[in-house]
C-alpha cells in the first residue's frame, strides 16, 4: 500500500512539473493533498535518506510548505545536526507557527539559550499566552535563563509558568517540571527556604521523580541534615534505576537542563 501512494505522488510530481506556475500554487493548497503528502512521508523512517527525498520532492512542487520545511529540519537536530537552513525558512514562511518549534529546538537540542530567548520572546509577542510541547513560552525561557545561569530571570520565568498553571487549571495542578525547574532556580540563587519548598512540592506531585530528590538532597546538605540528604540521594538512585525520568517527551533524544545519571548520585552517596 505504502508503494502505491509513492508511485501516485511521483506520478503527480511529473504532472505538475509540467503544468502552470497557477496551477501548483492552486494544488498546494488543497488540505487532500497536504493530508496525502503527509500520510506518504509519515509512513517513512524519519531518520531515512526517503524521508528527506520525500520532503525535497514535495518542496519542489510546494516551495512555501512551512510545515515540511519543519519536517525536513526535525530529523537533523534529533540526529545531532543544528543546523537551522530548513527550519528558518519555515520561520520565514509562517513565523507564528513555526517560531516556537524553532525556539524549542534551540533550547532544548542546540543548547542556543541565547537564540531562544530571541525566538522565544518574538513568539510571545506573536502569540500571547502560548506554548507548545506542553508547557508555556515561560518554561522555556526559565530553562534558558538557567542554562546561562541567571538564575533570578530563571525563577521570575517558571514564577510566571506556574502561576499561568494555576489561573488556568486550579491550584494545586502545577507540573511537577514546572516546580522542579522553579525550586533549582532558587537553589542556584541562594535562596535556599523558597527552593526546598518547590523541590518538595515537585516530589509531592511526582513521587518518583529522581530530580528534585537528588537536589533536595544536595539542599539538606547545605543544611548540614545529611541523614536526610542521604536518603534523598538513595531515593534518587533507585527512581533513576527503576527508569523513571521527567517525563519529557524528548527526553529519548537529549537530555533537559540539570537532568542528571547514576554517576552523579554515586558522588554524592560516597562523600
Amino acid at each position: 500500500m505504502g508503494k502505491f501512494y509513492q508511485w501516485r505522488l511521483s506520478l503527480l510530481f511529473l504532472l505538475l512539473i509540467s503544468s502552470s506556475a497557477k496551477a501548483q500554487q492552486d494544488f498546494c493548497k488543497k488540505q487532500e493533498w497536504k493530508d496525502s503528502a503527509t500520510n506518504i512521508l509519515f509512513q517513512q523512517n524519519y531518520m531515512s535518506n526517503k524521508w528527506q527525498h520525500i520532503c525535497d520532492s514535495i518542496l519542489t512542487i510546494c516551495p512555501d510548505d512551512d510545515y515540511i520545511w519543519q519536517m525536513k529540519a526535525m530529523p537533523r537536530f534529533k540526529g545531532g545536526y543544528y543546523d537551522c537552513a530548513s527550519l528558518d525558512k519555515a520561520v520565514s514562511i509562517n513565523p507564528e507557527m513555526r517560531l516556537p518549534y524553532r525556539a524549542f529546538m534551540k533550547c532544548t537540542f542546540a543548547k542556543d539559550y541565547y537564540g531562544a530567548i530571541v525566538d522565544l520572546k518574538a513568539a510571545e509577542a506573536l502569540i500571547n499566552g502560548g506554548g507548545l510541547m506542553d508547557h508555556s513560552f515561560s518554561f522555556y525561557l526559565g530553562l534558558c535563563y538557567l542554562g546561562i545561569e541567571q538564575a533570578d530571570s530563571a525563577a521570575f520565568y517558571f514564577e510566571k509558568d506556574i502561576a499561568h498553571q494555576s489561573q488556568t487549571m486550579g491550584k494545586g495542578n502545577e507540573h511537577y517540571n514546572s516546580l522542579f525547574y522553579l525550586g533549582l532556580s532558587y537553589l542556584q540563587a541562594k535562596q535556599i527556604s523558597k527552593a526546598e519548598k518547590y523541590l518538595k512540592a515537585s516530589i509531592k506531585a511526582y513521587s518518583r521523580f529522581p530530580e528534585p530528590n537528588f537536589y533536595l538532597g544536595k539542599l539538606l546538605v547545605l543544611k548540614n541534615e545529611k541523614k536526610e540528604a542521604k536518603r534523598h540521594f538513595e531515593q534518587s538512585k533507585k527512581f533513576l534505576s527503576e527508569g523513571a525520568t521527567m517525563n519529557e517527551d524528548n527526553n529519548f533524544y537529549v537530555d533537559y537542563p540539570f537532568q542528571i545519571g547514576l554517576s552523579d548520585i554515586e558522588k554524592d552517596l560516597e562523600q
